[in-house]
């Protein structure tokens, strides 16, 4: 029931504590329960708070679309941040306008730590703290207090393509993506459902298949992501 005071990540919480074991990510042959994914956030949540990431930070997730952006971005949102999209499949000139435009804190990177990739995504980010995903403890942490977080908070910022100029900006609170995901006159998502995941988590399409699935219990089927623009 969608209450406008509430974050997105609260929601997901409660799901993981009311049906740890139901399905929430399948990709490939890989199952992965709505337990263990927000497990996965609160690990993700706790090594971004670690290295100083605060309630109304920005930090990007430089991550095509897998179930470790699904991770990545559940757990931004964990440590009481806004998910900055990256996706390093689209063209570097509109990457680079992203990150000049929004002062990250922090970034999550989910690919290689060597290679093409790599290099492109440290090339990209400059100066900006950069955790690599794959050299994280995915275990969840002991129990720690996390940011209570508002409805109002900022959850994302989704870019314009720029195709009518420079790419902009919007910023959507927390409790817009709650409303859309929890009240669907349409689709009208159950728990037992499975979703299509197909769309980039950096497009308007992203968010209409990630957060009605994910708030309601249902599970996502995640289409692997294309190779990155290099």
């Amino acid at each position: 029931r969608y209450q406008r005071h509430r974050t997105l990540i609260s929601y997901v919480e409660e799901t993981a504590r009311r049906a740890p074991g139901a399905p929430a990510v399948l990709a490939g042959d890989r199952v992965i329960s709505h337990g263990a994914l927000y497990a996965m956030a609160e690990a993700v949540a706790a090594q971004l708070a670690d290295r100083g990431v605060r309630r109304g930070d920005f930090v990007g997730l430089h991550a095509a679309r897998s179930t470790e952006a699904l991770a990545g971005m559940l757990g931004i949102l964990r440590a009481g941040a806004a998910v900055v999209p990256l996706d390093p499949t689209y063209a570097a000139n509109q990457l680079q306008v992203i990150v000049e435009d929004v002062p990250l804190a922090a970034a999550l990177v989910a690919g290689p730590e060597t290679g093409e990739e790599a290099d492109a995504a440290r090339a990209l980010l400059g100066d900006v703290p950069a955790l690599w995903m794959s050299a994280m403890d995915m275990t969840a942490p002991a129990a720690r207090a996390w940011p209570e977080g508002a409805g109002e908070d900022p959850a994302c910022i989704v870019f314009t393509s720029g195709t009518t100029g420079r790419p902009k900006g919007v910023v959507l609170p927390n409790r817009a993506l709650a409303d859309f995901g929890l009240d669907q006159p349409v689709i009208g998502l159950r728990a037992d459902d499975v979703m299509l995941h197909a769309s980039s988590i950096a497009c308007d399409g992203g968010l209409i298949e990630v957060w009605p699935a994910l708030l309601n219990g249902a599970a996502l089927a995640v289409v692997p992501g294309m190779k990155p623009a290099l």
